[in-house]
């Protein structure tokens, strides 16, 4: 007996339907990295095959791989570190490497790579860094006559949460392509899904983060109208048991009982991606109410159903139509990100 993770395939185009409308003519670019960040890229990514989405990003070029192996057509633009090592497995499976900095791109004598510029605006991670513009110039024309350059992007600090200072950063970006208008590189990128720079980004190409799920970088952002969550967490009840008064449950006494209580055990555990200190904090939604987790461990959680009519078999939500992944972030202080990219390989994953 497993727990399940339910994904709606049909919520997720639909969210990439509507996220299209929202930016008008821009060709939206999905990022399914981190496995669609917990919900299964291969099975998200043909669905969006299906519905006419072929631009993609993942993280590596294990995870874009996984999509070739699996028929995922379009482009693939691998986002993170690659070793110049890997050059002729990028070819072979016709991915787009992002080339993270000059000595990265220097590294690699593979001439018929696909390849991206990332540009460092200020977040100091990956990219070319703009603060020289004519250093970042320069070397931009450099490994344009050495690579196939299709993309050029890059990616903002504090997009969702200071306009200000991301505008400024927009500048910066712009005032260099400006400067390489002359090469012509077709897909050029700025803003991610929750970005909140739409009304100043005039580029052709967005990429779409986690609002393809339905899902928020943050719990006070609202997203736009029409965008549904598309992921459901259940649990089955194994056994359930009463607690005196005056007993304890979980490790360190987790749960001491006041009085005589009803003990669910469920099937998730922080090795599916629960995490612990959802005790006394969460809640599931078990026979249509409301009943408080009160121990995590390991393989199963413990909750109170003190006065539900609740028995071995039982399903219970953690999050989905009735608790949201965005209350449960609130409440356990993380973000929707690490909810769901927590979801442990056991979880058996369901897709309708």
């Amino acid at each position: 007996m497993r727990p399940f993770l339910k994904v709606d395939l049909k919520r997720i185009i639909n969210n990439y339907n509507e996220y299209k409308k929202f930016v008008k003519n821009k060709t939206v670019i999905c990022v399914v990295k981190a496995n669609g960040y917990g919900l299964g890229a291969v099975k998200i990514a043909s669905a969006l095959n299906g519905a006419g989405c072929f631009d993609f990003a993942v993280a590596n070029i294990e995870e874009g791989i996984e999509l070739r192996q699996n028929g995922i057509k379009g482009n693939i633009l691998v986002l993170g570190f690659t070793p110049a090592k890997e050059s002729k497995t990028i070819v072979e499976y016709d991915l787009t490497q992002t080339l993270v900095d000059k000595r990265h791109a220097e590294s690699f004598c593979e001439p018929e790579m696909k390849a991206a510029i990332k540009i460092n605006v200020g977040m100091n991670r990956f990219g070319f860094d703009a603060k020289n513009v004519f250093d970042c110039e320069n070397d931009i024309r450099l490994f344009y006559k050495k690579f196939a350059i299709t993309d050029i992007y890059t990616h903002f600090p504090c997009a969702d949460v200071d306009k200000s200072d991301t505008f400024s950063r927009f500048c910066v970006f712009k005032n260099l392509l400006s400067r390489i208008k002359d090469l012509d590189v077709k897909r050029v990128h700025c803003s991610a899904s929750a970005a909140g720079v739409y009304d100043f980004d005039d580029l052709a190409f967005t990429r779409l983060g986690i609002t393809l799920y339905g899902l928020s970088p943050r719990p006070d952002l609202t997203l736009f109208k029409g965008v549904k969550q598309s992921c459901a967490l259940y649990g089955k009840v194994c056994m359930v048991r009463r607690i005196l008064a005056g007993e304890s449950a979980g490790y360190g006494k987790a749960f001491n009982a006041r009085k005589n209580t009803d003990i669910a055990i469920i099937n998730v555990g922080y090795a599916d991606g629960l995490i612990k200190r959802a005790a006394n904090t969460a809640e599931v939604f078990i026979q249509k109410k409301r009943a408080k987790i009160v121990a995590v461990c390991m393989d199963v959680c413990l909750v109170d159903v003190t006065g539900l009519n609740v028995n071995a078999g039982d399903e219970a939500e953690f999050y989905g139509d009735n608790i949201s992944v965005k209350e449960l972030s609130a409440k356990l202080g993380v973000t929707d990100y690490e909810i769901v990219t927590r979801t442990g390989n056991r979880v058996q994953r369901i897709y309708n």
